[in-house]
């Protein structure tokens, strides 16, 4: 976990815009995903991509993070979501886990809709 949290975001988030454009997606689905859990836009987003700021820095500094996080279940790397108690390695497994549901052709609109919960 410690590894993951030292990386450069840029370098991260570069690896999961690849993963879904190599399954036919376009780049502005993982901005949707993203913007949606952590509030990023597309400016913050872009400077955040610029820099050599850190993955968990990238989580813990996020503009608005969304609750709704706490919906998202399931395994990712053999681990269940549900059972991370670490906000920020929780998060970044929950971004796992809808890039590869954008991968799997699901689009970002829907997979948005699944997790959201009416207030």
């Amino acid at each position: 976990m410690e590894r993951v949290f030292e990386m450069r975001a840029n370098d991260i988030l570069a690896l999961l815009i690849a993963k879904v454009q190599r399954k036919g997606q376009r780049s502005e689905e993982v901005f949707k995903v993203i913007n949606w859990l952590l509030g990023y836009d597309a400016v913050t987003l872009e400077k955040v991509m610029g820099s050599d700021v850190t993955y968990k820095t990238f989580f813990d500094q996020a503009p608005k993070v969304n609750d709704d996080y706490l919906k998202v279940t399931g395994s990712i790397c053999k681990v269940r979501i549900e059972t991370i108690e670490d906000r920020t390695y929780r998060m970044m497994r929950v971004l796992d886990k809808l890039v590869d549901e954008l991968a799997k052709g699901k689009k970002s609109d829907d997979i948005i809709a699944k997790y959201t919960v009416d207030r």
